[in-house]
C-alpha cells in the first residue's frame, strides 16, 4: 500500500524495503501513526479514505500505531531518545510529575488485577512528566498566560518506580544551574525528588495550595462576604512567604471553645493546618517569585490534555495496556519535537 493506493510490486523491489511486513510503505507508515495518534482507529480510516481515496481498516491503523508506539516506548525504557541531545545547556530546568486514569480492559489485565476486579474493567494511572528549559518560556502572550516552544515528556502507564527512573534519567540528561520540581503534595513525589535532587528548588504549585484554602473555606466559614475575605486575606498571606501566619490562626482557633468553631470545623482546621506544616518549606512564593521562578503547575495540566485526555480519555474509550502506552508514546515524542525518532525507525 502507497499513498497513490495498492501497487503490486515484488518483495525483493526497493519500494518493499522497511515496509515490516506491513505491506505499507514508509511515508504511508509514518502518515497512519500521525492520524492514527489524533485521532480514533474507526476516524483515521475514515480520512484516509476521504482524503486520500485509500482503503486501510481501523484495525490496521491500530497494528501501525502499537507497533512504532510501543519501539518509542522501548527507546524510552532504554533512556536513548534523548542521547544526542545530553548536557543540553539550561540555566533553569523545571520539572513538573502528575498523573491521570484511563480506562484498561480487563483482558489486558494481569492475572491477580483480573481476579481482584472480577472481570470488570478497570482505571489505572498514567504517570506523566514534563521537563521545561526556561528559555522555552514565552511570559505574558496573554494575561497570566505563558507559551512553552519546546518541553520534553516521559509517559509511563504502570509501575511508579519504573517512571521515575525514566524522569531521573531524562532530567540528568541537562546541564543547568537551577533544577525546579513543581508539583502538588503527593508525598510520594517529594520524597522521590528530596531523594534524588536534594539540591533542587521543591515548589508546590500555588494554585494547589490556593485549592485547599478555597475548599476550606467553602466548607467551614458561613457567609459569602466573610468567606471572601478570609480567602483573599490568605492567599495574600501565602504570596507574601506568611504561610506560618495562616498555620498560627488556624492552630489558635482549634485550641479555642468557641462556639463559632464546633468540633467539626475544629477537624477540617487540622487537616488543614497539617497540611500546611508538611509543605510550608516549598510555599515560599514571594521568595521564588523575586528569582523569576514559575509557582504554578499549570503546564502539566495543559500535557495532561495533550498528551492524554483529547486522545485516550474519549467517551467511552477503554485500552489494553499496550495500546494505550503506545499511542500516548507517539504523542510525547510528536509533541516533544522528537518525531524524527519515528522516521528514523521506519528507515531501518
Amino acid at each position: 500500500m502507497t499513498l497513490h493506493g495498492p501497487i503490486v510490486i515484488h518483495k525483493e523491489h526497493p519500494l518493499a524495503k522497511n515496509t515490516r511486513n506491513f505491506a505499507i510503505t514508509p511515508c504511508l507508515q509514518e502518515l497512519i501513526c500521525f492520524i492514527g495518534m489524533q485521532h480514533t482507529y474507526s476516524g483515521s480510516s475514515a480520512i484516509f479514505k476521504k482524503l486520500l481515496a485509500i482503503e486501510i481498516s481501523a484495525k490496521q491503523i491500530e497494528r501501525v500505531c502499537t507497533f512504532y508506539g510501543t519501539k518509542l516506548y522501548e527507546m524510552q525504557c532504554g533512556y536513548v531518545f534523548n542521547k544526542k541531545d545530553k548536557q543540553i545547556e539550561a540555566n533553569i530546568l523545571y520539572v513538573f510529575l502528575d498523573g491521570s486514569f484511563i480506562q484498561i480492559r480487563n483482558s489486558s489485565l494481569k492475572k491477580k488485577e483480573k481476579d481482584f476486579f472480577q472481570g470488570k474493567d478497570s482505571w489505572k494511572e498514567v504517570k506523566l512528566g514534563r521537563i521545561i528549559n526556561a528559555k522555552h518560556i514565552v511570559k505574558g502572550i496573554s494575561k497570566d498566560r505563558n507559551f512553552v516552544s519546546k518541553s520534553d515528556y516521559v509517559v509511563h502507564l504502570g509501575e511508579a518506580e519504573i517512571f521515575l527512573e525514566q524522569l531521573r534519567q531524562l532530567s540528568e540528561s541537562y546541564k543547568y544551574s537551577k533544577l525546579v520540581f513543581i508539583c502538588d503534595g503527593a508525598k510520594w513525589i517529594w520524597n522521590w525528588v528530596e531523594d534524588c535532587f536534594p539540591n533542587a528548588i521543591k515548589i508546590l504549585d500555588y494554585f494547589h495550595a490556593a485549592e485547599h484554602l478555597g475548599e476550606y473555606a467553602r466548607n467551614n466559614i458561613s457567609g459569602e462576604a466573610m468567606r471572601k475575605d478570609w480567602l483573599t486575606l490568605q492567599q495574600e498571606r501565602l504570596l507574601g512567604n506568611n504561610v506560618a501566619e495562616i498555620i498560627d490562626e488556624l492552630e489558635s482557633a482549634i485550641h479555642t471553645n468557641d462556639q463559632n468553631h464546633p468540633k467539626v470545623n475544629r477537624e477540617n482546621m487540622k487537616k488543614l493546618s497539617t497540611y500546611l506544616k508538611e509543605n510550608s518549606t516549598r510555599m515560599q512564593y514571594d521568595s521564588y517569585k523575586k528569582q523569576g521562578l514559575e509557582i504554578g503547575s499549570g503546564a502539566i495540566e495543559s500535557a495532561h490534555r495533550v498528551i492524554i485526555q483529547q486522545r485516550a480519555k474519549l467517551s467511552g474509550q477503554r485500552w489494553s495496556i499496550e495500546g494505550a502506552q503506545s499511542i500516548l508514546s507517539l504523542r510525547a515524542a510528536y509533541h516533544a519535537g522528537r518525531w524524527k525518532e519515528l522516521i528514523q525507525l521506519l528507515k531501518t
